[in-house]
């Protein structure tokens, strides 16, 4: 009994230890295959990590580098239209403001369906340049022609109403294009320059080439001395200018009133004004500083001069 005692210990300890061995090879093989799905799942999480890094890094740059694009192309709309009819750039300029700063308080839905009615109506960036099809050498004024001030005005509100939609929609889209006051009192300034040049370029012309006929003219209060399709002139004597030889001229195509004084010292001196219908009235003008010559100004005057 005792030797069937003693043998039977020896093989229930032979079989614990048949068991405990491969139990314990097992566990440090699930261990380390435990750590190598850990280290693989964090190299890949750190991946994932760079690239949604990447990826936003890569809208942010592609959102930077439409920016000036479009900028240029709505520089490029504002100035033809401004040149144009600068009042009805800045009633336009106006309404746009109100409409895009309406956008701000719209519901996330609207503003997404007329993000999307945009995208729609302008598949590729490149329609919103409507002349991108022109030679690099044509004048962008050349390029315009084909489209109307409604027409521009269109393009312009929708470029700059899709900036502002898309702003909202994606923050890599940092190019907010809302109307400020700051904009639009800037926009009536350039407006009131631009005319006042264009003023005094057509001035410059009717005092060179008639000063001689109208300053010997027969004096008139009421008659004009000249009287064309493209410009009227006559003899007014403004109040505070009695030294000086006055006057004034009637533009009826663009319905402005502007004056020309001369003035004899050692030498002549010339200067042009912006006046009222009664030329009663004679204000500096603000030009800009670049307004060249006004060869152009001559040859329309010339050809609508009856």
């Amino acid at each position: 009994m005792l030797a069937c005692s003693q043998v039977s210990e020896k093989i229930e300890h032979v079989d614990q230890e048949y068991f405990i061995f491969p139990l314990i090879v097992s566990l440090i093989v699930s261990v380390a295959m435990i750590l190598v799905l850990f280290t693989k799942l964090k190299k890949v999480k750190t991946n994932l990590f760079f690239a949604e890094w990447d990826s936003r890094a890569l809208e942010t740059t592609i959102a930077a580098d439409l920016s000036p694009y479009i900028d240029n192309v709505i520089k490029d709309i504002a100035t033809e239209l401004i040149e144009r009819d600068s009042a009805f750039y800045i009633n336009n300029l106006s309404k746009l403001q109100v409409q895009l700063s309406s956008l701000k308080v719209s519901s996330q839905e609207q503003n997404s369906e007329a993000l999307a009615r945009l995208s729609a109506k302008y598949p590729m960036f490149v329609d919103f340049d409507e002349c991108r099809e022109s030679w690099p050498h044509i004048l962008r004024s050349e390029s315009f022609v084909i489209l109307s001030n409604d027409e521009l005005a269109e393009l312009f509100n929708d470029i700059r109403s899709f900036s502002v939609l898309r702003s909202q929609a994606d923050e890599s889209w940092r190019h907010n294009a809302l109307v400020s006051d700051l904009e639009v009192e800037n926009a009536v300034n350039f407006a009131r320059q631009l005319e006042d040049t264009v003023l005094l370029r057509q001035l410059k012309f009717v005092e060179k080439l008639y000063y001689p006929v109208i300053y010997d003219a027969e004096i008139s209060d009421d008659d004009w001395l000249i009287a064309s399709q493209a410009f009227k002139v006559k003899r007014i004597w403004p109040e505070g200018y009695e030294m000086e030889s006055c006057f004034g001229v009637y533009f009826p195509d663009l319905d402005v009133y502007g004056s020309f004084t001369i003035f004899y010292h050692d030498d002549r001196h010339v200067s042009f004004y912006r006046s009222n219908s009664s030329f009663s009235e004679l204000e500096s003008l603000d030009t800009l500083s670049r307004y060249g010559d006004f060869s152009d100004t001559r040859t329309i005057i010339i050809e609508r001069m009856g």
